[in-house]
């Protein structure tokens, strides 16, 4: 783990990429802008129950996905899923997007997306969804993730 941290009163939007082609050199975390971050580890252990609501097989692919792209920032509901969590998915979405684009990401499986916060000092997991495996045209160049 990085030593990248959600504070208390922080919600977040995750996705999880594995992608096989993440630069080794590629500081961990990164910070990109004051709300936004690329990790090469998961920042947090996921609650126990998720194991068994959503199944051991995509909580192993969650965990062992190389690529995290974090927007995380204050609220004042940190308790509740609310317009913060889907804020904050939005814009990790729009940065996996852009790079998405730029033809230097490829994704072996499926991305994750988890929101969430840290309320009362207990980080929570709100909402865990799965995004299609993106298409990559054919001749587009295939590089490490290095964010140079």
């Amino acid at each position: 783990m990085s030593n990248f941290q959600i504070e208390a009163g922080e919600k977040y939007g995750l996705l999880g990429i594995s992608s096989g082609a993440v630069a080794t050199q590629l500081p961990d975390p990164q910070q990109i802008s004051t709300d936004l971050w690329v990790l090469r580890s998961l920042p947090f252990e996921l609650p126990e129950h998720w194991s068994k609501w959503i199944g051991t097989i995509q909580i192993e692919a969650l965990r062992e996905s190389d690529l995290y792209l974090v927007s995380k920032g204050p609220s004042d509901h940190p308790e509740v899923l609310d317009q913060d969590n889907e804020r904050y998915k939005k814009r990790a979405y729009h940065f996996y997007f852009g790079v998405f684009l730029t033809g230097s990401l490829r994704c072996r499986n499926d991305p994750f997306m988890l929101t969430g916060a840290n309320h009362a000092s207990e980080l929570t997991v709100r909402s865990l969804s799965k995004y299609s495996i993106p298409h990559c045209v054919a001749g587009d160049p295939s590089d490490e993730i290095d964010l140079t």
